[in-house]
């Protein structure tokens, strides 16, 4: 409900802001990290100065996230994709894609299987029927 409350411009602060939450969990944000952000952050109206004023501000996360099916994969994806950019999966940024997925409302062992798939591809070889399968897999 809350997520409902907030308009475009907070919405996009609060994924910038877990992603970015994501990307210094493993002790530092890299330069491939920080370029993801910066996209991501375009894609939802920001320009790069925007995105490092949001990285700046550093509160804490309300985690307000949406509930909407198609925006929690959304967010579910980006979080997969910014764990991968640097090419190194830590075990810190493991543990927050599996707490931010589980409250996005997506199952262990779903989660697990994306896990999974990013273990095995790098981000430019990533087979999209394999997270299309997945979600084929989990939905009944």
């Amino acid at each position: 409900m809350l997520w409902d409350l907030l308009d475009n411009n907070e919405k996009a602060r609060v994924i910038i802001r877990i992603l970015y939450h994501l990307a210094k969990t493993d002790g530092a944000v890299t330069d491939i990290e920080f370029t993801y952000l910066v996209h991501v952050g375009k894609k939802m109206g920001f320009s790069m100065e925007d995105v490092r004023t949001i990285m700046l501000e550093d509160k804490e996360l309300n985690e307000i996230l949406p509930y909407d099916e198609q925006d929690r994969m959304q967010v579910l994806y980006q979080l997969l994709f910014m764990m991968d950019v640097d090419k190194k999966i830590a075990e810190e940024e493991e543990k927050t894609i599996f707490h931010f997925g589980l409250k996005l409302g997506f199952s262990e062992y779903m989660i697990k299987d994306f896990m999974e798939i990013f273990r095995k591809h790098d981000i430019d070889d990533l087979p999209p029927e394999a997270m299309l399968d997945i979600i084929k897999k989990y939905q009944n």
